[in-house]
């Protein structure tokens, strides 16, 4: 049922970009007369919606990518980002340089083979504004492991410890974004998901299977790297596992290629974002990143997420230091002393102890630190601009593409590998030189050296808390 028209029909016959869409077309030729209960007009409209995703997923260059979210106004959506990174040590200072040519803070960005342990995390920061939940890799294999979640701070979140997992045949990391203070109606749950090539896919689609039966109660989007290729589903195993995701009432986001080898190899759809609130997702598609084998997916929801509760209460900040403490203690001795009614009354008392306290070491505004760091200050403009000429490169390659010429022009295909290859060892010699300078400029200083350290270890502190935060008055 769900295979006969998994490819767009026009695309197949003039040989163009191949998508998958199982949903195509599916009502054309469909008797009306069959549905006979009144839901049938909101199932089809569904499924339209479904199809239109698919239909309309494109691939996107950095540059096509801000001039559709512009256009678009999806800058407050709910907005998830996923790439398979192949090695946190190899691409991800590539990464974050080419984020910075994006215009829009993704809410959630997921990481698939980062091959790293959780303890390493903080070695790897996108920016100030994300806190990060990492899955370790597998103990022994050094590549084709791990996973990342970076979470905007705006949003709360909880790790779902009983869904996340890392096994030979799937690794998973989730979490559930929820209203700080209460819990929403609709709760929201994001997850990466990977699975190894070489597992058990039937143990794989099993563990699925039983992830998707139970969160019906939430709004989920699952982002990943699954390994089986939506454009070639003759296996059995591998339509088992489009069964299992179409039925659970899930759809999947992204129909075009995600992974490829070279000019020459073919195309896969193997990294995908799976949802089951598909009515809400006003776009997705692909970004070229040139950073791994794999193009980054994404998804836009024009249902916001859920924020931390705002509140109208003041936060008042106060400094206990030595002096503010004296300074309380005399205060508080000429308050009671000056004061003409009776302190035996605890409520008396309280208002003149707190009194004392605010006139003592209540401050304006919290205190800062000239500690407070740029993440990843050695990305320069210079290397922003170098990404864009990459990303220029790779369009212009793209654009070489024809029916005579299907994998486009050899000469712009290698220089766009080439400048991509140089670029990289560029960026890696940016971030060596910027803390080689760092540590020259600051030699024999060690306040200063642990501090350059600390950064690089990721432990730097951006400002310093208050003794006490009092939140309820």
């Amino acid at each position: 049922m769900f295979r006969e028209n998994s490819y767009c029909i026009s695309c197949l016959n003039k040989n163009e970009i191949r998508k998958y869409n199982p949903f195509f077309n599916m009502f054309d030729d469909v008797d009306p007369d069959r549905f006979y209960n009144d839901e049938a007009p909101e199932f089809m409209e569904i499924i339209g919606q479904k199809s239109s995703i698919l239909e309309n997923c494109k691939n996107y260059s950095s540059n096509s990518f801000n001039v559709m979210l512009n256009s678009k106004n999806l800058g407050k959506n709910f907005s998830t980002f996923f790439i398979n990174i192949d090695g946190n040590q190899s691409n991800f200072e590539s990464l974050v340089t080419e984020l910075k040519q994006i215009d829009h803070n993704f809410s959630i960005i997921g990481l698939a083979e980062t091959n790293i342990t959780s303890c390493n995390k903080n070695l790897f920061s996108i920016s100030d504004e994300y806190e990060s939940v990492y899955q370790s890799k597998i103990d022994g294999k050094n590549k084709g492991s791990g996973l990342g979640l970076y979470i905007h701070k705006k949003y709360k979140f909880t790790i779902k410890d009983s869904i996340s997992m890392c096994t030979e045949d799937i690794e998973t990391l989730f979490v559930d974004i929820t209203e700080a203070g209460s819990t929403p109606s609709t709760p929201r749950l994001v997850g990466i998901v990977y699975r190894p090539p070489n597992g058990n896919i039937h143990t794989f689609t099993s563990e699925i299977q039983d992830i998707l039966v139970g969160t019906n109660d939430r709004d989920v989007y699952i982002l990943g790297d699954f390994n089986i290729n939506l454009h070639n589903l003759q296996a059995l195993s591998h339509q088992k596992f489009e069964e299992t995701i179409i039925t659970s009432g899930f759809t999947p986001l992204i129909s075009i290629a995600t992974h490829h080898h070279g000019s020459h190899c073919a195309k896969t759809c193997i990294d995908n974002i799976f949802t089951n609130k598909v009515e809400s997702v006003s776009v997705s598609g692909t970004i070229e990143l040139g950073i791994s084998n794999h193009s980054a997916v994404f998804q836009f929801a024009n249902q916001k997420a859920p924020l931390a509760k705002k509140t109208t209460k003041i936060t008042i900040h106060y400094d206990y230091s030595s002096s503010n403490v004296k300074k309380f203690c005399t205060a508080l001795k000429e308050n009671i002393e000056t004061h003409e009614t009776d302190i035996s009354n605890f409520e008396t008392f309280n208002n003149i102890f707190q009194a004392s306290v605010d006139e003592s070491c209540k401050l304006a505004t919290p205190k800062t630190t000239k500690r407070n760091t740029i993440t990843n200050p050695w990305i320069t403009a210079g290397l922003i601009k170098s990404v864009a000429h990459k990303n220029k490169l790779y369009s212009d390659w793209k654009k070489s593409i024809t029916n005579k010429e299907k994998n486009g022009s050899s000469s712009k295909f290698a220089a766009y590998k080439l400048y991509q290859k140089r670029l990289k060892i560029l960026i890696r010699s940016a971030k060596r030189k910027y803390y080689y300078s760092s540590f020259d400029k600051y030699k024999g200083n060690k306040k200063k050296t642990w501090e350059i350290i600390n950064k690089l270890r990721g432990k730097a502190k951006s400002d310093i808390k208050a003794s006490i935060l009092n939140s309820n008055r």
